[in-house]
C-alpha cells in the first residue's frame, strides 16, 4: 500500500512555521541585550556627572571595561514603548564606550548589557550589589559560533517537532529517528552558544586609588 506523503507535508509546513518565528526573533533580539546582535542607542542628554559618595554605597560603582574590542558600550534599557498587543520598540540608554570609567548609578535595578554595533549583546545584569571601583571584563561571543547556535537550535527544533510529528500520523520509525537528530542539534546548539557563542561579564571589585 502506498504510504501518503500527508506527514511529511505537516511537518515541513510546520518546519517552515518555526524558522519564520526563529527569524523574527533573532530581527528584534538585534535591538536588545540578549541572544542577540544589539542595536544603535540613541545618545543620552548632557548630565551632570556623577562621583563617588564618600561612603561606598550598593548600585554606584565606578566601572572600568576590560575587553579586547573598543567598540564594546555600556548600555540601559530605559522603557519599552508597544506599537502593538505584540510587539514594542526598546528604549536604551547609551552610557559610556570602552574602557568607559564612568560612574554609574544602579540602585532602581536597572537592567544594564554590553553591546555595540555588530557586537553579540551580553545577557543584561544589575550593578545593585557592587559598589565603589569595578572592573567589568568583557569577552565578546564569536560571530560564527552565535550564528551557528542560532541555526543549530532552529532547525533541531524544526526537526523534532517534525518527527514527532510524523511519529504521531504514522509512521513511527522515521518520526522516532528524526526527532532523536533534532533533539541532538538543539542541545548542540545551545552548547555552543554558551561555551563560544555568547558575550560573557564578569565583575571584580578594584581597589581605590
Amino acid at each position: 500500500m502506498k504510504r501518503s506523503g500527508g506527514p511529511r507535508i505537516v511537518s515541513l509546513l510546520l518546519c517552515g512555521a518555526i524558522a519564520a518565528v526563529a527569524a523574527t526573533a533573532a530581527a528584534a533580539d538585534e535591538q536588545a541585550g540578549g541572544l542577540g546582535l544589539s542595536g544603535p542607542a540613541n545618545d543620552a542628554a548632557p548630565e551632570i556627572e556623577l562621583q563617588l559618595p564618600t561612603t561606598p554605597e550598593k548600585g554606584i560603582v565606578r566601572l572600568t571595561v576590560k575587553t579586547d574590542n573598543p567598540q564594546i558600550q555600556l548600555k540601559r534599557n530605559v522603557a519599552t514603548i508597544m506599537t502593538s498587543q505584540t510587539t514594542g520598540v526598546l528604549i536604551q540608554d547609551l552610557i559610556c564606550r570602552a574602557p568607559c570609567g564612568a560612574v554609574v548609578d544602579g540602585r532602581k535595578g536597572e537592567q544594564f548589557f554590553f553591546g555595540g554595533m555588530n557586537v553579540i549583546a551580553s545577557d543584561g545584569f544589575q550593578l545593585i550589589d557592587y559598589s565603589g571601583n569595578v572592573e567589568a571584563t568583557v569577552k565578546e561571543g564569536n560571530h560564527g559560533a552565535f550564528w551557528g547556535a542560532v541555526w543549530g537550535i532552529t532547525l533541531g527544533v524544526c526537526a523534532a517537532v517534525g518527527g514527532l510529528t510524523w511519529a504521531a500520523l504514522g509512521d513511527v520509525k522515521a518520526g522516532l529517528i528524526t526527532g532523536a537528530v533534532g533533539v541532538g542539534m538543539t542541545v548542540g546548539g545551545w552548547v555552543l552558544y554558551s561555551k563560544a557563542g555568547r558575550t560573557t561579564v564578569e565583575f571584580r571589585p578594584l581597589s581605590a586609588n
